[in-house]
């Protein structure tokens, strides 16, 4: 996977826009979605720079908690190595919301996460790891009241199993649509950006098939990096 976003700076602009001189050149360097994609990314920094990575399980629960909805909301949302976007929420953002879609993003991994451990059970006794392990982890690191355990405790009501409120198959499209509340206040330009996609059936479908494997994907890879 190539660098997407603020990852490709370099070294050298990366150091200027986040060393003590980042008010300074950080206004200079960054373009609108950088801003976004930074505040994202340093959402994150608690969490990183508070589990100790040489233990497997611990980095297992940073591989979930960080790597997968760092990797998840950048397929979806920031530009590829050729300026490409999947879509263009970041990128027409009106709202310095990054933070929060970084929360939000967390939350909906976790809830699949969960749904994981609930459905395989080989798997959660292979890496002897609950969800409520992951909920103290987060709740160490950003409080008692945080909004990642308050945006999940959105998410488990509304795509609560039991009551099908929402088809599984949605949850990613949901998701799509909260990112872009999050980051675009104004609804007609929300509606040019999300509207093709939106009335766009296989277009949805592929992205449905995209998130099923996406996560097929980090449940396996997630095995390898606990036992490296």
């Amino acid at each position: 996977m190539g660098k997407r976003g603020i990852m490709q700076h370099g070294l050298f602009k990366t150091f200027l826009t986040r060393g003590k001189f980042k008010s300074v050149f950080k206004p200079l360097i960054y373009k609108k979605e950088d801003h976004v994609h930074s505040d994202f990314l340093n959402a994150f920094l608690p969490t990183v720079n508070g589990l100790n990575l040489d233990d497997n399980q611990l980095r297992f629960v940073a591989y979930w908690l960080y790597i997968v909805p760092k990797e998840l909301f950048e397929e979806v949302f920031i530009a590829n190595e050729n300026g490409e976007y999947y879509l263009t929420a970041v990128k027409e953002s009106d709202l310095k919301n990054g933070h929060l879609c970084a929360y939000y993003t967390q939350a909906f991994v976790l809830w699949y996460l969960e749904q994981i451990l609930k459905n395989s059970e080989e798997f959660g006794n292979i890496v002897g790891i609950s969800i409520e392990d992951f909920e103290y982890v987060i709740t160490k690191f950003y409080g008692a009241k945080n909004l990642t355990m308050q945006y999940l405790d959105e998410i488990r009501t509304q795509f609560d199993l039991p009551t099908m409120q929402v088809d599984p198959r949605d949850w990613g499209i949901i998701y799509v649509h909260n990112i872009y509340d999050l980051l675009i206040n104004d609804e007609q330009v929300k509606y040019n950006s999300i509207n093709k996609w939106d009335k766009d059936i296989i277009e949805k479908n592929n992205f449905i098939a995209f998130i099923a494997q996406f996560f097929a994907d980090k449940k396996e890879q997630s095995l390898i990096i606990m036992n490296n």
